[in-house]
């Protein structure tokens, strides 16, 4: 069970890195990063939850990092 956990992590992690690569429209990776997330008592967002679940290789990913400077910047 855990290797298969494993193998199915790194799977999302991979598809989510070249997904990411390949999208070169800011807005929309921007919209797909601060996504609401359904929660009863607390608002959080896509990025909020990458956070929770230490998913630091997508959070040092390039293209985040980009389009988060990108947004900020303007």
């Amino acid at each position: 069970m855990i290797t298969k956990c494993f193998v199915l992590n790194h799977f999302i992690l991979e598809s989510l890195d070249k997904y990411l690569r390949k999208q070169h429209h800011i807005a929309m990776l921007f919209k797909l990063i601060r996504e609401p997330i359904f929660h009863m008592t607390e608002i959080k967002d896509s990025l909020d939850l990458m956070l929770e679940m230490s998913m630091n290789d997508l959070l040092n990913n390039p293209v985040i990092i980009e389009v988060m400077n990108l947004v900020n910047e303007g």
